[in-house]
């Protein structure tokens, strides 16, 4: 009589080295006309799956491919990216029919979610179901996502998820380590004077580093970058403010609200960016952080680049991912704003803004204390409970 494996976190135990991520590319998956190698972001699209329904008459393919392409940002598109790569390669891997592959059923995605599990971060393996979806939504077809049995599956792999593939949290930058990176640079000097403005922007803005910079010069475009001529100053309450509208943000293809207030100093943004206008006086349409003679836009290396030169000068944490947004999410319910207020403020729409929070103990403590009378006779109780 047959019956199902018992499950390796019910096995005996052995040691074992943990299991390696294989670091895939496309060149180790089968010649095939139907995947180009393109652009990570282009894959969704120019990889035509088998089995995919027959377009209408009607039906303008380059239209309806631009229109469904632009619903995605294109970061996430080249995260996508990775999940037909990985399903294509298990695909291969275990001699799936080509009538299988696509459109995928639940018995073969769940196959190929355990295949992942344990070797990938949990996260990762989601993303992966997200984008083999969104491949779906592409081609004119769907895949049941949203089965219990799948969901089971996804869960599992979180639980699985190995400790090699678990990224300590970002370290965020605090209003102290601002004011520690200030004497590092030199405000009389155009470009720094750009890159201090951006740094604390990002930080009292609890801005993305990709709506404020751009990846490359040649990239610069008003539909997604933020031009000189978008920076609006206000006086409320006898204090300058200032906001910069973006015409593009990661989660809302309209746009969002910068704004950004008067703070002491040395890390005043107001100062900052009035000192950046200054030293760096531009058309309206160039970026909003260009620089120099030369109205260079600010790309993203570039900023990072000067801020870590700084930060390794002045032996603080270097910069990373959303350290910035992290950093002034904290610190703005530090500050005791109203948390409403922060979430209009970083733009957020959902519960996401959570995950950006640090020193939680600062944070929920005082909420959560007790009384001053109260608190007395409860420190003396506690005190004399002992270890």
């Amino acid at each position: 009589m047959s019956s199902w494996p018992l499950p390796r976190s019910l096995q005996t135990a052995t040691v074992a080295l943990p299991p390696t991520r294989p670091r895939l590319t496309t060149k180790q998956l089968p010649p095939s006309t139907d995947r180009p190698d393109v652009p990570a972001a282009q894959r969704l699209l120019a990889w035509v799956p088998p089995n995919r329904p027959p377009l209408p008459p009607f039906h303008d393919p380059v239209k309806v491919s631009e229109v469904m392409i632009a619903s995605w940002a294109k970061s996430t598109l080249e995260g996508y990216a990775a999940a037909v790569l990985h399903w294509y390669a298990w695909a291969t891997a275990v001699a799936l029919p080509a009538r299988l592959t696509f459109p995928i059923k639940s018995t073969e995605l769940i196959s190929f979610i355990a295949s992942s599990s344990g070797i990938y971060h949990g996260n990762t393996i989601s993303k992966w179901v997200s984008g083999l979806r969104a491949y779906h939504i592409i081609h004119g077809s769907s895949m049941d996502s949203k089965n219990e049995a799948v969901l089971q599956a996804l869960r599992g792999t979180v639980r699985q998820t190995p400790a090699s593939a678990i990224k300590p949290p970002r370290i965020p930058y605090t209003a102290a380590i601002l004011i520690a990176l200030r004497p590092a640079f030199r405000l009389a000097k155009p470009f720094d004077a750009a890159v201090w403005a951006l740094l604390l922007a990002a930080f009292w803005g609890l801005a993305r580093l990709g709506e404020l910079t751009i990846p490359s010069q040649a990239a610069y475009s008003t539909r997604f970058h933020a031009p000189r001529e978008r920076i609006l100053g206000h006086k409320i309450h006898g204090l300058v403010h200032a906001t910069i509208s973006l015409p593009w943000t990661k989660t809302n293809a309209q746009g969002g609200q910068l704004v950004l207030s008067v703070q002491r100093e040395p890390i005043c943004p107001v100062l900052a960016l009035r000192t950046h206008i200054r030293l760096n006086p531009e058309p309206p349409t160039a970026h909003i952080f260009s620089h120099g003679p030369k109205l260079l836009p600010m790309t993203r290396a570039a900023f990072t680049a000067r801020v870590n030169q700084a930060a390794a000068q002045t032996q603080q944490p270097i910069l990373s991912g959303h350290s910035l947004r992290i950093g002034g999410c904290t610190e703005l319910l530090l500050r005791h704003v109203p948390l409403d207020a922060v979430r209009l403020a970083g733009r957020w729409s959902s519960d996401a803004w959570q995950k950006y929070i640090r020193r939680h103990v600062e944070l929920i403590a005082p909420t959560l204390a007790l009384s001053r009378p109260n608190a007395d006779s409860a420190l003396a109780m506690v005190g004399s409970l002992g270890p």
